[in-house]
C-alpha cells in the first residue's frame, strides 16, 4: 500500500517560508468526521491519484491526526458524498407561568439553536415547531451565503465595512450570531462620525418616535459613543451595512 506523508513532512518538502509565512501548504477548509473537527489542506505539488481519477482537486489532503495518533499520514481527499458542513438543529418547547392581575397566565414558547460542525452558530425563537424547523432549514442556506462568516465568525474580526455609509469595522458580538461595530475616524473626525450616524439612524420625521423611545435611544447612543462601540446585534439585520469596503 502506498505510503503518504504526514502534515509536517509535507510542509518540509513542499512548503516554503518567506518573511515568516508558510507558502505552498494552506488550510482549504475544516470538516467534521465522527463528531470531531479535522482539516483539509491544499498542498501545491503534492497530488494523489484519487483526485485525478475523480475530477477533484488532487492537491487536497485530509489531516486525520488525533490526540491519540498525532502523526498520522495524510489521507487523499475528494469532496464527494461528503457533508462539507454537518448541521444540527436543536429545538425545545416549554410553557411558562406568570402571576398577574390576581391570576396566573400560562404561555408557550420555543427556542431553536443551529449548530454547524459542532459549533453553535445561530439561534431563533418560535413556539410553532413546524414553522421554526422550516425556518431553520432555510437558515442553513442563508448562513452559508451571507457575506458575514457565521460559521467561523472570528475570521471576520476587523472586517472593514460601511455602517450607515460611515467607515467602521466588525467584531464578534457577545451572543452567537451578533456583532459589534467599531467606528473608524481615519477619514472622518470622531465628532462628525457620531453626528452623521445619529442623523442617518433616525427617520426624517422624528415624530415617528415617541418621546420615551427617543430618550432611550439617546441614552444608548451616548453609551455607545463613550465606549467607541455599537452593539449592533443580529448580523442578519444588515440593511444599514455595506459589507464590502476595501
Amino acid at each position: 500500500m502506498e505510503k503518504y506523508l504526514t502534515l509536517d513532512e509535507a510542509k518540509k518538502k513542499y512548503g516554503t517560508i518567506e518573511n515568516g509565512r508558510l507558502y505552498g501548504v494552506h488550510k482549504a477548509f475544516d470538516i467534521y468526521i465522527n463528531d470531531n473537527p479535522h482539516t483539509v489542506y491544499s498542498i501545491s505539488g503534492y497530488e494523489h491519484e484519487l483526485g485525478k481519477s475523480n475530477g477533484s482537486p488532487a492537491q487536497w489532503w485530509l489531516d486525520y491526526s488525533t490526540e491519540v495518533n498525532p502523526e498520522r499520514e495524510l489521507v487523499p481527499y475528494i469532496d464527494r458524498n461528503v457533508h462539507r458542513v454537518c448541521w444540527e438543529i436543536h429545538y425545545k418547547q416549554k410553557n411558562t407561568s406568570r402571576h398577574k392581575g390576581g391570576g396566573w397566565r400560562i404561555s408557550g414558547s420555543g427556542y431553536c439553536k443551529i449548530f454547524a460542525n459542532g459549533k453553535h452558530v445561530y439561534s431563533m425563537s418560535g413556539s410553532d415547531i413546524g414553522s421554526i424547523l422550516s425556518n431553520a432549514h432555510t437558515m442553513t442556506e442563508k448562513l452559508l451565503s451571507h457575506p458575514y462568516d457565521f460559521i467561523n465568525p472570528e475570521n471576520d474580526n476587523g472586517r472593514k465595512i460601511y455602517y450607515y455609509g460611515l467607515p467602521a469595522t466588525v467584531r464578534v458580538g457577545s451572543s452567537v450570531g451578533e456583532i459589534w461595530i467599531y467606528p473608524e475616524y481615519t477619514d472622518i473626525p470622531e465628532k462628525d462620525w457620531w453626528r452623521l450616524y445619529s442623523e442617518r439612524k433616525y427617520p426624517v420625521d422624528i415624530n415617528a418616535y415617541s418621546k420615551e423611545t427617543m430618550e432611550i435611544e439617546k441614552n444608548d447612543d451616548n453609551y455607545d459613543r463613550s465606549n467607541a462601540t455599537i452593539n449592533h446585534g443580529d448580523a442578519f439585520w444588515d440593511g444599514m451595512i455595506n459589507w464590502f469596503r476595501k
